[in-house]
């Protein structure tokens, strides 16, 4: 990168960057106050906060090249070659079984990673969870000022109370309350057991019997 790109220097260490990128919801679950953060510090800000994965993938991504390399950065030492983009299962499989998750096949090919990330995503959905976010706020108080006071709120009975209410009305708006309640639960909850474990595929939704 150029000496003089605005993204040159992490601003947490003041050592040099590259140009990389990672998922929004990761980014800014850890970046803190920082702006613009090298690998390496924002690796350490996620350890910091208990996000401690076997490994992390560095993925060269080349523009008008449709082979590309991954290669794992912890614990393991693999290459992976793929011939396109679509070909996107040598990642999944290999972040499964380095995770000892499960042994994965896929059995269909899906859309372009770029592709799929815009069309798995309803933006209105979380612009009106949003919304009511806010309104929240105003009423009871920010997330942080919770989490400072102790967070007392019951909020995995309230998910189910208003699955409960969706099933029994269709109002679309309790799949808002219930988004952002668990939101608040991941993000503040009090649960004795609290952890995260990525189970995946591990519990479906059931299909609708025709």
């Amino acid at each position: 990168m150029d000496k003089n790109h605005p993204e040159a220097v992490c601003n947490r260490c003041g050592g040099p960057n590259i140009v990389w990128h990672v998922e929004n919801t990761l980014w800014n679950r850890v970046h803190k106050n920082y702006s613009i953060l090298c690998p390496i510090c924002f690796v350490q800000l996620a350890e910091s906060i208990g996000v401690i994965p076997p490994s992390w993938l560095l993925i060269p991504k080349f523009n008008n090249i449709s082979e590309k390399t991954v290669f794992s950065v912890g614990y393991t030492s693999t290459v992976v070659k793929m011939r396109t983009e679509n070909d996107h299962d040598p990642i999944r499989e290999h972040i499964l079984t380095s995770t000892g998750v499960y042994q994965h096949k896929i059995s269909h090919r899906v859309a372009k990673l770029s592709i799929l990330r815009k069309t798995q995503w309803n933006t209105e959905f979380f612009d009106l969870c949003s919304n009511r976010m806010v309104l929240g706020a105003m009423r009871y108080g920010c997330m942080s000022d919770q989490k400072r006071t102790g967070n007392n709120r019951q909020n995995v009975e309230s998910i189910i109370e208003r699955a409960e209410l969706f099933l029994s009305t269709g109002n679309l708006e309790h799949l808002c309350d219930i988004a952002n309640l668990a939101m608040v639960e991941f993000t503040i909850g009090q649960h004795p057991k609290r952890h995260w474990a990525a189970t995946d595929d591990a519990v479906h939704a059931k299909l609708i019997e025709s």
